[in-house]
């Protein structure tokens, strides 16, 4: 089994699987995108990311994530912020940043966080998060594509949130399950989540 097969997630039962739609009724003001956002500041709470890259109208916050298994290599997270005016070298925590892409992600290279002078932190997953909610394989852009310079990854969609999963293929035996949960995909480390509005 690869490394990267997603696997039905063991932290809860079947029945948490689904978004609390007990409250939508009485809750006019519910915000899924800002739900989904707050979940992930849950799991890696009192992280602070680094704003590490300026593209354009995207800013690039980093933080590294404590692994004890990693061998020779780093876990970290990414946020990616829509016009942002912070100076590079910020220090910003998770909750205070409107990222619309949020990444978990592997590296075998020191200088991709050579910036990041905060110490690598752990985290951990709350019973209740809306990122249990389930995801099938949408597409699967595989290795044919590389001509045309597309990476190859699986495009997930989740059954209730508004949001886009993909996983990068890091080599061409990594194989993909054809559903799983996001919290599930978000534990592999090559996982990116793109909010849609």
């Amino acid at each position: 089994m690869s490394k990267f097969t997603i696997l039905d997630d063991f932290y809860f039962s079947n029945d948490s699987n689904k978004i609390n739609t007990s409250t939508l009724g009485k809750n006019i003001s519910f915000n899924p995108i800002q739900q989904i956002r707050n979940d992930i500041s849950n799991i890696f709470k009192d992280f602070i990311l680094v704003k590490t890259n300026q593209f354009d109208d995207y800013s690039i916050y980093k933080a590294k994530v404590d692994c004890l298994l990693c061998v020779g290599g780093i876990r970290y997270i990414v946020a990616i912020v829509k016009n942002d005016n912070n100076i590079i070298g910020s220090h910003i925590p998770i909750q205070n940043l409107n990222w619309i892409v949020f990444q978990t992600r592997y590296t075998n290279k020191e200088d991709e966080l050579k910036n990041i002078n905060i110490p690598a932190k752990t985290y951990s997953v709350p019973k209740n998060t809306c990122l249990n909610d389930k995801i099938k394989k949408w597409i699967d852009i595989n290795n044919i594509n590389r001509d045309k310079n597309l990476e190859p990854k699986v495009i997930y969609k989740p059954e209730n949130l508004p949001l886009t999963v993909e996983l990068l293929k890091m080599k061409d035996s990594d194989s993909f399950s054809d559903s799983g949960t996001v919290l599930s995909a978000l534990e592999l480390f090559q996982t990116i989540l793109i909010l849609e509005d």
